[in-house]
């Protein structure tokens, strides 16, 4: 009977852990192709239900997108000086590592900073969903955490296992976030950084640098030079409309998305989109 009930909870750990990690990779693909690309940069705007998706799936991580927007945009202006939240330049010998533990904690100092002020661009002022229901971060975590209970049920779980979900899907998203902002922006040779604690600069006396390897692993988020020259283009890397596609999504499958849903009308260019052909 022992045995039986050992594999009974080995079996909805695994759906529990799946039902995790996918939904922590659907915050990851929130942040970076609606919050980051599409809020923070104005680089396309989503078709209405796919923002209202995202938006929800942020209200589910207990995060403000306008801080979190507003956050990001003081990193572009004061890449790796005083400032920046997301510089493992500014930790010193071995930054890459210690930024990769505490960037939660400098995101959430800088997030409480921006929320104390409460001052926001034109572009970033709440609307009626913000103020009624997406600003309670604490009832959209309850939110998430009732969506894991109901999820785990439906996979035949017991309802506590959302629990473990839930904190699975948090830690994965956590996790991603500190992976892009720690090696992201590592410089030339980020696994080298790992190893050496040193961070080569590029020959213009920047640290950023664009990353197959860390793109790979991050949506795309690793083509820091390019991204930082090129804020507001859609794509984080060059031209893509050259690359053949599984290239193209391998170098950046969050640009890849978005491309895609131009072309199906579930998105638009903004004024401030880079020109890059849909095809």
């Amino acid at each position: 009977m022992r045995k039986t009930d050992n594999r009974s909870i080995k079996r909805q750990l695994v759906k529990a852990t799946a039902i995790g990690t996918v939904t922590g990779l659907a915050d990851f693909a929130a942040t970076t192709c609606w919050m980051h690309r599409s809020l923070t940069h104005k680089a396309y705007k989503l078709a209405p239900p796919i923002e209202g998706a995202a938006r929800t799936v942020m209200w589910g991580t207990g995060t403000r997108p306008r801080v979190w927007a507003t956050v990001h945009r003081a990193h572009h202006r004061k890449a790796d000086v005083e400032g920046d939240p997301h510089s493992p330049v500014l930790q010193g010998r071995y930054g890459v590592i210690k930024l990769f533990f505490k960037n939660t904690p400098m995101y959430a100092r800088a997030a409480r900073a921006v929320e104390k002020k409460g001052v926001f661009a034109v572009d970033l002022q709440p609307d009626k969903l913000d103020l009624m229901v997406f600003d309670r971060t604490k009832l959209g975590l309850s939110a998430s955490l009732v969506g894991h209970v109901a999820a785990n049920r439906g996979a035949g779980n017991a309802g506590y296992m959302g629990t473990v979900s839930w904190g699975i899907e948090k830690l994965v998203y956590i996790i991603g976030g500190n992976l892009v902002n720690s090696l992201g922006h590592a410089g030339v040779r980020p696994f080298k950084a790992l190893i050496t604690g040193e961070i080569e600069q590029q020959p213009d006396g920047t640290f950023g640098a664009d990353s197959k390897v860390v793109s790979l692993l991050t949506l795309g988020e690793g083509n820091q030079r390019y991204h930082h020259e090129h804020p507001r283009s859609l794509y984080f890397g060059e031209t893509p409309e050259e690359t053949p596609l599984l290239a193209r999504a391998a170098r950046d499958l969050g640009g890849t998305a978005a491309l895609w849903l131009l072309r199906i009308n579930l998105a638009k260019r903004t004024r401030y989109t880079a020109r890059i052909r849909a095809s």
